[in-house]
């Protein structure tokens, strides 16, 4: 069959629409001669070869190499090819319109891109497990992750993945019936909305005119910090925290007259360090001190301890007054408070000096030094004992 069809062939070679098919029980060839495919044709049908009748299957045996493009029509039938089929390189795609039946792949399937991309167009259902070796990117979302199992145990370096949340600035009934899933909530801040299930619960306000409940629940109270109990800035009538100092105390003020009968009257006494050991020298000449309170006091008495160094040459006190808070001070110069000065000949000191008479709303002592260096000091120490 090789030879016959070889020599028909060859005769053809001048044109260029020889073709062979099989019909029926025959093997039909066309051939057609001359220079261009253009001189006269024949038909020749071959119903047999080498006395073996030919049917709807022809026994090829050796290398069939196809060298131009392959059209099969089956007629409606079936094409089985029994052995291993070599494609080799295919420059264009290859297309199924339809498979209706499906394919089973009996063996491992190897898909090299060569450096290209397989695309699938639709989707893929694998089922089974599928090893995977090498980096898998993932382009689009990935909607099924598998969890763990309820009570088994977390493994080390176990995937973890952000949690969502719906804001939800005020809430109010949802959409999902109960055991449903739906969306934790959380407010325009991103705080995740709770409420507390267990034995605690905690009704936060009382109405106002109800009558007090055994038992009920209780919360401590905050206060805003005011140290100078500033005027406020809320309206008549609008609500406001409460006040306390700078220790804590809460501001209170008394409503209407109040009345208080002491049973002995007994003078209030309360001291106050205004200098600390200051130092008086090259740098230092001049020091102002802790200003005091006047209020409750009606005359001082002043305790001062002064060391020296070396022989600078003289150290002064002089109290001050203040009428405006501290914003002007006026030295008191009344008995020995005009020029107490003091020199090294009279150190170390230890003395008290009262004030008999107080004004204005602080007090504080100045002390000014005269021919300090850095080896010749004055260091000054010095308390205010409030009389009333």
């Amino acid at each position: 069959m090789g030879q016959g069809l070889q020599q028909i062939i060859r005769g053809g070679e001048k044109g260029r629409d020889n073709e062979a098919e099989v019909t029926g029980q025959a093997l039909h060839v066309r051939v057609v001669s001359g220079g261009g495919g253009g001189g006269p044709s024949s038909d020749v049908n071959i119903a047999a070869v080498g006395g073996v009748a030919i049917g709807p299957t022809v026994p090829v045996s050796g290398t069939v190499s196809v060298v131009e493009p392959v059209s099969v029509d089956d007629n409606g039938g079936s094409l089985t090819v029994d052995g291993t089929v070599d494609v080799g390189t295919i420059t264009n795609p290859v297309v199924v319109s339809s498979i209706t039946n499906p394919v089973t792949i009996a063996e491992p399937v190897s898909v090299d891109d060569n450096g290209g991309s397989l695309t699938v167009d639709g989707s893929v259902s694998i089922i089974g497990t599928v090893p995977i070796s090498g980096t898998v990117s993932v382009t689009q979302p990935v909607s099924t992750i598998t969890p763990y199992s309820r009570g088994s145990v977390a493994a080390a370096d176990h995937f973890v993945w952000p949690s969502g949340v719906v804001r939800t600035d005020t809430l109010a009934t949802i959409a999902p019936a109960v055991g449903q899933y739906m969306g934790a909530r959380c407010n325009s801040r991103g705080a995740t909305w709770v409420k507390h299930d267990g034995l605690l619960t905690v009704d936060t306000s009382q109405l106002e005119n109800d009558i007090v409940a055994a038992a009920h629940p209780v919360f401590p109270a905050g206060a805003a910090r005011d140290d100078a109990l500033a005027t406020l800035g809320v309206a008549d009538g609008d609500w406001t925290d409460i006040r306390v100092n700078s220790r804590g105390a809460l501001w209170t003020t008394y409503d209407g007259t109040q009345t208080v009968q002491p049973l002995s009257v007994l003078p209030v006494r309360q001291t106050n360090q205004l200098h600390n050991a200051q130092v008086f020298n090259n740098v230092t000449t001049t020091a102002n001190g802790t200003a005091l309170s006047t209020s409750g006091g009606r005359w001082f008495l002043v305790f001062f301890d002064i060391t020296v160094a070396n022989v600078p040459t003289s150290i002064r006190l002089v109290p001050q007054f203040s009428h405006d808070g501290g914003g002007n001070w006026y030295d008191y110069s009344v008995d020995q408070w005009v020029d107490l000065r003091y020199v090294p000949g009279q150190m170390p000191l230890h003395e008290c000096v009262p004030l008999n008479y107080v004004g204005g709303d602080f007090f504080r002592v100045r002390i000014d030094a005269v021919g300090t260096t850095a080896a010749a000091t004055f260091t000054v120490s010095l308390w205010v004992e409030v009389c009333d």
